[in-house]
């Protein structure tokens, strides 16, 4: 009989489920890679590929690139939009394994019509030019899920717009602000 009665506790012990606790290297996250799907500064309905890293020298401050990788990992005469920002945790909560936060960022954008060339180009545009660059702002929601004490799964959707004076001639579009859109998810520690 006391064996019926033992029997759902053991049964407990054996389903429990463990948490991890957090114990990055620096007692903070330092680098982190995602790969996901840019919707910037296209007429196109489908999304392009794109790759971020992202370095955080402090806890709540981070330096991000992004873009598709054109000129690194292929040369293919895509368009396509790259962010160099600087990101700061407006907001963190924390829950054991788990970490959400609203993340402010704040640095600049380049879009391109074909190909990427060497440099970037702010200002106003010619005719027939190819890039073009400008400051951005944007707002992001990120999620962290610690999956051993020193790595974490992460994934953010990331908004905002670009002002870039020489959107209209660049990508055909009516004028300077260029609205993004991004869905990534990756791995850091």
């Amino acid at each position: 009989m006391l064996l019926l009665l033992l029997l759902p506790v053991a049964l407990a012990q054996q389903t429990a489920s463990r948490s991890v606790l957090p114990r990055p290297f620096l007692g903070h996250s330092v680098l982190e890679l995602r790969v996901g799907a840019d919707l910037g500064a296209s007429a196109s309905p489908v999304p392009r590929p794109t790759i971020c890293a992202q370095v955080n020298p402090l806890a709540r401050l981070g330096f991000e690139a992004c873009g598709n990788g054109g000129g690194t990992f292929h040369n293919d005469e895509v368009p396509g939009i790259m962010h160099l920002r600087a990101r700061l945790e407006a907001l963190r909560l924390d829950r054991e394994e788990l970490q959400g936060a609203l993340v402010v960022g704040s640095g600049m954008t380049e879009i391109q019509s074909t190909a990427d060339a060497a440099g970037l180009r702010f200002g106003e545009a010619e005719d027939g030019a190819i890039e073009a660059a400008g400051g951005e702002l944007s707002l992001s929601a990120q999620g962290r899920w610690w999956v051993h004490e020193r790595t974490f799964v992460v994934m953010d959707l990331n908004a905002g717009a670009a002002w870039i004076p020489g959107a209209p001639e660049v990508i055909g579009q009516g004028g300077p602000v260029v609205p993004f859109t991004s869905l990534t998810a990756g791995m850091g520690f």
